[in-house]
Parts: C-alpha cells; sequence; structure tokens
C-alpha cells in the first residue's frame, strides 16, 4: 500500500518448513530495519526474473519441497508398518531392518508404484 511517506505492506507466512523459519527467524531480529533486506533482495531477483515485471504476466512461485525422496519413502514405511502394527494380532518389530523379506519386498513394491502418481 503507498502511503504518504512510502511504501507500507504486510507479510504473514507459515512455519511448515525449515527455509520459512529460517527466513522468519532472520526478519525478526531484523526489527523495524526489514526494508534494508528486502529491497536489495528483491531488486537482485527482479534482475534475475525481468519477466516478473511485465503487467500482464500472471505470477506464480513454486516452493520446492524440503523432504528428499528417500526421506519421504522413509515415512511411508514407518506408517504402513505402524498401521501394520496396530491392526495385526502378530508382534511386529519396531525396526523396518528386522521385518521378513517378503514384507519388506511388499512395502519396495507399493514404494516403487508411487512413481506412476509423479
Amino acid at each position: 500500500m503507498i502511503t504518504g511517506s512510502g511504501y507500507r505492506f504486510s507479510l504473514q507466512f507459515g512455519a511448515d518448513t525449515e527455509s520459512k523459519i529460517r527466513i522468519g527467524e532472520l526478519l525478526e531480529k531484523l526489527g523495524n530495519k526489514k526494508s534494508a533486506l528486502i529491497v536489495p533482495a528483491l531488486i537482485e531477483y527482479l534482475e534475475k526474473h525481468p519477466e516478473l515485471e511485465t503487467e500482464s504476466l500472471r505470477i506464480k512461485i513454486e516452493e520446492k519441497s524440503q523432504l528428499r525422496r528417500e526421506q519421504l519413502e522413509d515415512m511411508i514405511r514407518t506408517i504402513v508398518l505402524e498401521q501394520l502394527q496396530s491392526r495385526s494380532p502378530l508382534p511386529v518389530a519396531e525396526n523396518p531392518a528386522e521385518k521378513p523379506d517378503s514384507l519388506q519386498q511388499d512395502i519396495a513394491a507399493m514404494l516403487d508404484n508411487l512413481d506412476f502418481f509423479q
């Protein structure tokens, strides 16, 4: 918003990724001096992306996932094993490496099939 003495904006974003937390902490430390960082950073960004200043441009900024594929697969394995443990009358070991080979193969096959959804 333009004011009599310049521009004034409010900014809010979640703390749901390490990147957002890192930036939030930095902006918090800057206090009332945020513009001293924001203006030069955005000028540098605009120099690399001049198409953003086109009036008819529709801006779409995509954020990359902070999870690596291996981390996501480990999370899926853990969830599957927890679900099996909660439904199975047989005890299921807590360490996935201790699972029978057939169960590990089934989980690996399921994870391989997730490529169809990309």
